[in-house]
């Protein structure tokens, strides 16, 4: 309810040759509207964000001086003249909803992180969508639970083995309760694999790829809970109040998840001396990621179902 309009751009394509034409539209489409202030509010920046920033029309545009996590050759401090004021943050690890109080905070604000909570706005609609699907396929509110296989990055993926384990294990201890399938359009390979190993698949509902993003914060709302990778849908329950066991590795641990109630919010994980490795990792595998156990994520659903 707070956004007027919103620019949608491929930041992969902004500095390719290829992409001349596509990269002057993008600037002129800029061009034609002044603002402000510009808000640059993400800390791990990087020279594609910079250069939108640099593009757009603004009386005063506020940044973090963030850190190089984005910036492999650290080059930000260079593109810090494309900004009116630079945020000098605190150098220790902090959650990402703690940055953002930070940000507000240096702006004059006067916030806690328990102040901030995520949250998704819902039209009536939504709700009259959720209630199809769900009547269609036999669900009612709290008697399934959801899974979101897929991530965004392929080193996040848990692997099919441990699915199908984790799936078989699940049924065999709560035989009642259903258990929805969600994804979206590049998770089908995935969430197919899983499904061709399934032994028993009636108590599967499958919805991938067949929800928009509100209706499907809504099946995750409707539910008892949702057990993920680190990845949207995570954040979607943690925000709609749904209890959640996020699959963690340790590329940036302890900064994006866990948010709120550690109650509700959950991760299992493995730890291991080289986390916070920033996808830099030393091992033929996602060590973390895979070396995670069906057990473990189990004794957490136990936990909270």
């Amino acid at each position: 309810p707070f956004i007027d309009r919103k620019i949608y751009v491929e930041t992969r394509d902004i500095l390719r040759k290829k992409y001349f034409f596509r990269r002057m539209a993008l600037r002129l489409k800029l061009f034609f509207h002044k603002y402000d202030v510009l808000f640059y509010p993400v800390y791990s920046r990087n020279k594609f964000g910079d250069m939108i920033a640099r593009w757009v029309r603004a009386d005063e545009k506020v940044a973090f001086d963030g850190d190089s996590a984005n910036d492999p050759d650290n080059e930000r401090a260079s593109r810090d003249k494309y900004f009116t004021r630079i945020i000098r943050s605190e150098s220790r690890l902090l959650k990402e909803i703690d940055r953002n109080a930070e940000f507000i905070n240096h702006l004059g604000g006067h916030l806690r992180t328990e102040d901030l909570r995520t949250r998704v706005w819902f039209k009536d609609s939504d709700q009259e969508e959720s209630n199809r699907i769900l009547d269609k396929k036999g669900l009612r509110d709290g008697n399934y639970i959801c899974v979101f296989p897929g991530a965004g990055f392929p080193n996040k993926h848990w692997g099919t083995d441990n699915w199908v384990e984790f799936l078989e294990k699940f049924f065999s201890m709560w035989s009642s309760t259903k258990i929805v399938l969600l994804g979206g359009p590049a998770d089908a390979e995935v969430n197919s694999a899983i499904l061709t190993r399934l032994r028993s698949r009636e108590h599967i509902v499958d919805l991938s790829d067949s929800l928009n993003l509100r209706v499907l914060a809504k099946v995750i709302e409707r539910s008892k809970l949702l057990v993920s990778m680190d990845t949207a849908a995570i954040h979607i329950a943690a925000a709609v109040g749904t209890s959640n066991i996020c699959i963690i590795g340790g590329w940036n641990f302890g900064r994006f998840y866990p948010y709120g109630d550690p109650a509700k919010n959950r991760i299992v994980y493995k730890r291991m001396d080289c986390y916070g490795c920033n996808w830099q990792c030393r091992y033929p595998y996602t060590k973390c990621i895979l070396d995670i156990k069906s057990g473990d994520v189990l004794k957490e659903v136990q936990k909270i179902l």
